[in-house]
């Protein structure tokens, strides 16, 4: 029912719109004035841009398991070495948001 109201689908990257919509329920949720609006959207809009390409980097991850895991014979070395992949991949995208975090802070 939401996607058919435009809603964002898990996986997807996120339009504009969808963004703009997310910023506006972001304003209500901490009662915003417009001083902190306008600083928000720009931070908000940066770091949504700059995790777009880890999110599709973690879209892969349940493939890659896939066919890891469905070999006639298991590699332990790569499982593990998916696994420190997508460790790393979720530490950047932690660094990422906790600095967008930061800038947001007043």
């Amino acid at each position: 029912k939401a996607y058919a109201h435009g809603g964002w689908r898990r996986g997807e990257p996120l339009s504009e719109a969808q963004l703009e919509r997310m910023l506006r329920h972001l304003y209500v949720e901490i009662d915003a004035t417009e001083d902190q609006k306008q600083r928000l959207a720009p931070i908000v809009k940066e770091a949504a841009k700059d995790l777009a390409p880890l999110r599709e980097k973690f879209r892969a991850t349940r493939t890659q398991a896939i066919e890891l895991f469905t070999q006639e014979r298991i590699d332990p070395a790569a499982i593990e070495a998916l696994r420190t992949e997508k460790m790393h991949l979720a530490d950047e995208a932690s660094r990422r948001f906790s600095r967008a975090l930061s800038e947001a802070a007043p």
